[in-house]
């Protein structure tokens, strides 16, 4: 039996963090993750870019201190 395939499965990651996007999608599909857990961790992706390019914030600018302010 086929299971039906989400019609959430596209996440667009657009921002400092979008180039990153399909290695991470590879790595998380490679590791085993489920197809939703791969579109939910991809949303918090987008939604972290957005607020870094919001911020005028650059990927390499990603650090602990970063996300803790």
């Amino acid at each position: 039996m086929v299971r039906p395939r989400s019609r959430v499965s596209k996440v667009c990651v657009v921002g400092p963090l979008a180039p990153f996007a399909d290695n991470f999608r590879s790595m998380l599909k490679e590791s085993g993750y489920a197809p939703l857990t791969i579109v939910n961790q991809l949303r918090l992706m987008a939604h972290l870019s957005r607020w870094m390019e919001a911020s005028h914030y650059m990927a390499a600018d990603l650090s602990g201190e970063l996300l803790k302010d």
